[in-house]
């Protein structure tokens, strides 16, 4: 490594790049909690985006938008400047406030780097400079200016529940060996040398992720496309983290992650224990028709990700992965499957 091209920590800053927000919360949240979380969230900012590029993208809830005003005009007096708040008709998903907030920055703030960050407060202002320094490498020693990197977490289990850690581990290395499945079809290795160096598969799922001006051109897109190509997957809500990723990888673009702090538990959560299946299958059945795989060879990557969990072990935790197993695999066409997963005896 060329360690003269390396910015001292103190000069680290996300150099030409805009910031988004989507911001919903649950409608029994109190106003003076939604408050603090945004102001969490917001908080520091400055130090990311000029201000004008600091985009909160409210996902159709008008007591939301009320509190993101109030934020803005008491920025707007202390600061001489403020954040820019959209808001959503109606509720549509996080997704559908992601597209909307690149497709804002690609029109009236154009940057080098477009950065999604949860209006919960949980992905820390001091971590994001980080991102954009490995998107900076890989642009750099791989040529490319297709590049998104993910702020991943240390844990999934500790912030969320034990299930859905599990549930979203899966995800992340079903959807990986797709990508190397895919990308073998057409002679390629799938690139992983920028993913955290102690990780197995990178945080997929998580909501921080910092996209090159191409990158977030092609997420927009795909996010809209997707979700218009199919209605009844509701991509938008439960798709919105894996497909951006997913076109990134198909286009030949390079994913790279860096760890980050998280909150010991989600101080809130839009998902709900019996919506697990539907969150994790609709994403799944999406990934696998995007990338062509039959009912065989998705169940192959299902089973081989699934044997591998702990939950396979869980009465609780291998009923909803075996319900979205049937889920995932009743959509596709092709060669018939194997009802059963076939583990070993022993272990």
């Amino acid at each position: 490594m060329d360690w003269s091209l390396a910015k001292p920590q103190e000069e680290a800053e996300l150099p030409e790049s805009g910031v988004i927000v989507p911001a919903w919360f649950p409608s029994e949240l109190p106003p003076a909690q939604i408050r603090m979380l945004l102001h969490h969230t917001l908080a520091g900012s400055q130090r990311l985006t000029p201000a004008e590029r600091l985009v909160v993208v409210v996902d159709g809830q008008p007591r939301v938008s009320a509190v993101a005003h109030e934020l803005q005009e008491e920025w707007e007096q202390e600061l001489g400047a403020s954040f820019v708040v959209l808001d959503l008709p109606e509720n549509r998903g996080k997704g559908a406030a992601v597209g909307v907030g690149l497709e804002y920055l690609g029109a009236e703030a154009p940057g080098a780097y477009c950065l999604t960050r949860d209006a919960d407060g949980d992905h820390r202002v001091s971590d994001m400079p980080r991102l954009a320094q490995l998107a900076e490498q890989v642009a750099r020693e791989q040529g490319t200016d297709l590049v998104t990197i993910i702020g991943g977490r240390q844990s999934l289990h500790r912030p969320m529940n034990w299930l859905r850690g599990e549930l979203e581990l899966w995800v992340d290395e079903v959807a990986t060996e797709g990508y190397k499945l895919v990308r073998a079809r057409e002679g390629v290795a799938l690139s992983t040398q920028y993913y955290a160096a102690y990780g197995g598969y990178a945080d997929l799922e998580s909501g921080c992720k910092l996209y090159s001006a191409a990158a977030a051109r092609l997420a927009a897109q795909a996010l809209r496309a997707e979700s218009e190509r199919y209605p009844e997957l509701d991509l938008l809500r439960w798709g919105c983290e894996i497909i951006p990723l997913t076109e990134v990888v198909l286009a030949g673009g390079i994913v790279g992650e860096v760890r980050r702090l998280t909150y010991e538990g989600q101080p809130v959560s839009g998902y709900q224990g019996k919506e697990s299946i539907t969150l994790y299958a609709n994403q799944l059945v999406w990934l696998a028709q995007r990338l062509e795989l039959t009912r065989r060879q998705a169940a192959q990557l299902l089973d081989n990700a699934l044997l591998r969990r702990e939950m396979w072990s869980d009465v609780q935790g291998r009923e909803v992965a075996l319900g979205i197993r049937s889920q995932v695999l009743s959509a596709l066409s092709g060669p018939p499957a194997p009802e059963q997963v076939c583990a070993p005896r022993f272990c």
